[in-house]
């Protein structure tokens, strides 16, 4: 094999890593290794190591190398120290033979005491960047994205919302005045996306749980006392010397003696019911998405 093949052999069987094209290194026993090719063929293993601190003993080092079988020479260089094999036969026993060299070098200097030095880096001195322009506006946008947005203007939102509420209760009893069902419906819609839109409109924060919450009991409260008042003024219109009080209150006792039908009756809370849980759907999961304003999802919406 070739001196990269026989490169990635070694590699494999010492479990190194390559730190160049022809140059493997690693931990082996304790030790650091540099193991490449010099230009003249041999192979080289370099490490650095110290006992105590000190420089290695010429004797300690003599003693290691004479127990190797594959290396022909070495070198000692202060902590530094090269074991130099012939390129000879490069093969898988030779792969072998370095292997248990370089296990047996270890074994050896870890007996004496010595530990591996790594080798400082060249100290340079820091090159100073001149300071990159950074545009204020891109910088407000970044930590405005970094930062959770938490709600600040509640009592503005609740203001908008019960305002919405109100207002839109108000408009629903009036188109149901007409007796047609689809007037009926639109009010009904108003009511339930008014405190949402208002909420915002008033806040003017970004769509967050709180708002969407918050509106969801303005928009359910709206819807049932909206049904019962329609109902209360529907009753006064058919009977005659019944105050708004009693109709209000007789509701239900007048459909439980079936002069109110049932049917219709609880047929409305079963609308509104589906109409609070596609709202929760539809704001919850834009609000989850990251979606767009309420303002401008039912602009979408509308088309």
């Amino acid at each position: 094999m070739d001196a990269r093949d026989f490169l990635i052999e070694l590699n494999s069987s010492l479990n190194f890593h390559f730190a160049g094209q022809s140059v493997i290194t690693g931990t082996y026993g304790g030790y650091i290794y540099e193991i490449s090719f010099e230009p003249d063929g041999r192979l080289k293993a370099h490490t650095n190591v110290r006992l105590f601190g000190d420089l290695p003993v010429e004797e300690h080092i003599a003693e290691a190398y004479r127990k190797l079988s594959c290396f022909s020479s070495y070198t000692l260089v202060e902590d530094s120290i090269d074991l130099f094999a012939d390129a000879e036969s490069l093969d898988e026993d030779k792969v072998f033979s370095i292997t248990v060299d370089i296990s047996s070098f270890s074994g050896t200097l870890n007996s004496l005491g010595y530990k591996t030095v790594v080798a400082p880096e060249p100290e340079t001195e820091p090159v100073q960047q001149p300071a990159a322009y950074q545009n204020p506006v891109i910088s407000q946008i970044e930590t405005d994205e970094e930062e959770p947005h938490l709600p600040r203007k509640i009592g503005l939102g609740i203001l908008g919302a019960l305002i919405g509420t109100v207002a839109s209760v108000g408009l629903w009893i009036l188109l149901s005045l007409t007796n047609y069902m689809w007037p009926f419906v639109l009010g009904a819609v108003v009511v339930l996306i008014a405190p949402i839109l208002l909420y915002e409109t008033f806040t003017k924060e970004k769509t967050s749980a709180v708002q969407i919450t918050i509106s969801l009991f303005f928009s359910a409260v709206g819807l049932i006392l909206g049904d019962r008042l329609i109902w209360t003024f529907d009753i006064m219109r058919n009977f005659d010397d019944v105050t708004f009080e009693q109709a209000y209150w007789e509701i239900p006792y007048l459909v439980e003696d079936g002069i109110v039908n049932s049917t219709d009756y609880y047929q409305d809370y079963i609308v509104i019911v589906i109409a609070l849980v596609l709202f929760t759907i539809i704001f919850f999961g834009n609000y989850i998405k990251g979606g767009m304003s309420v303002s401008k999802l039912l602009s979408k919406r509308a088309r």
